[in-house]
């Protein structure tokens, strides 16, 4: 991989750290598989697909699944990205085949048998080489045969942009520390006002409906007792048509046993696979570090490139608490707000900072942006690696 004597992007620079660590792993890997052919999908793979398992503690029988897609461009040459995807908890198949990765799931017909799948024209795979991994163990087809290993430990997690969502009841929530069991009554009555409110709309991308990620307990008993009568008949049980979403259908689809067979998971590791799987940081991931703003400001202002980006439908985690941890760094403005452009229609809106750390807020995009406005997401994307200005 040649970096033309510039300096890589934060992103970058911490993906090829990963790969040495992964090189140096080599003889740690159980298995990986090159895939051609994935179920749901017509004729062969147009890009390169490995699977695969890691050994974490060959004692203790832990080990994360990954997805490494080539880049259709040129892959020696072409940057690498690890993308982590967050909750903790949620598997890398949100990148694959829902975000920016090189899948998305067939939505405007779906009967209860195995979803369809196409090739994104989007895909950031297409002029970037890119790994998602299911992390932490427990997370999609990651496991383990230690129970332990199934708790892990907040070494990059961030909690003042909760705190921040809760900014328009902070007059009669001052000095609480925890804000889902507050000791003033007054705050505690806001809370619930504000979570009854919140439940009503899909915070992750407000102005779609309400819709929910998971089969209904019919369609996973079908699925699981029957394999061959799921796959030939429809459900009895398909969700309403505004309500059929590439989340629901990553669910439907990485529980057949066809594309468990084809990606190469072990039978009998996990039970059930989930897309996100929110009992991981419920119950099992302990967030000890209150903020990672103090990293962030060392490793950028040792050089690394870093682009920060947000949808603007996104109630979950708003842009606007996340230009706030960006000013908290207290670097200089040297580009004010301004828009930036795709496909000549206004795509977000941008701040240049100093020590090159740029912020973009990507208009109609949802908590993933990828997902809601790919054309834009690939735009700012392919200027920013390119150390062009958006």
């Amino acid at each position: 991989m040649s970096t033309s004597g510039r300096q890589l992007p934060l992103l970058l620079q911490a993906a090829l750290c990963h790969v040495l660590f992964f090189s140096l792993l080599s003889s740690s890997f159980s298995a990986s598989y090159n895939i051609t052919h994935l179920p749901g999908f017509d004729g062969s793979l147009p890009f390169r697909l490995e699977t695969g398992y890691v050994t974490m503690n060959a004692t203790s029988g832990a080990e994360l699944f990954y997805y490494f897609v080539e880049s259709e461009r040129n892959p020696s040459e072409d940057p690498l990205l690890l993308w982590l995807i967050g909750g903790p908890g949620c598997s890398g198949i949100n990148g694959l085949a829902l975000d920016m990765g090189p899948l998305k799931f067939k939505l405007d017909y779906f009967d209860g048998q195995l979803p369809n799948l196409y090739a994104n024209p989007f895909a950031w795979t297409k002029i970037s080489n890119m790994i998602f991994v299911d992390w932490p163990i427990g997370t999609g087809f990651s496991y383990s045969k230690t129970a332990k290993d199934y708790t892990t430990e907040d070494v990059e997690g961030t909690a003042f942009i909760y705190k921040f969502l809760r900014k328009l009841i902070m007059a009669h929530c001052a000095g609480e520390k925890d804000f889902k069991k507050p000791q003033n009554v007054l705050c505690a009555t806001h809370l619930e006002t504000l979570n009854g409110f919140l439940s009503e709309i899909d915070v992750y991308s407000i102005l779609d409906p309400t819709c929910p990620d998971e089969p209904p307990t019919s369609a996973m008993r079908s699925l699981k007792e029957n394999q061959e009568e799921f796959i030939s008949s429809p459900l009895s049980s398909v969700p309403d048509i505004s309500c059929i979403t590439a989340a629901l259908l990553a669910n439907y689809w990485a529980n057949h046993h066809l594309v468990k067979e084809a990606l190469h998971v072990k039978e009998g590791t996990i039970e059930r696979f989930h897309l996100d799987n929110f009992d991981v940081d419920s119950y099992f991931y302990t967030r000890s570090v209150p903020s990672i703003v103090p990293y962030h400001y060392s490793l950028i202002t040792r050089g690394f490139r870093a682009l920060v980006y947000s949808g603007d439908h996104d109630l979950s985690i708003p842009f606007l608490g996340t230009l706030e941890w960006i000013k908290s760094l207290n670097f200089s403005v040297l580009e004010p707000r301004r828009s930036w452009h795709a496909g000549g229609q206004v795509a977000g809106y941008t701040i240049l900072f100093s020590n090159n750390l740029t912020f973009a807020t990507v208009k109609g995009g949802s908590h993933i942006a990828p997902d809601t406005m790919p054309f834009e997401c690939f735009v700012m994307f392919e200027r920013w690696i390119s150390h062009q200005s958006l």
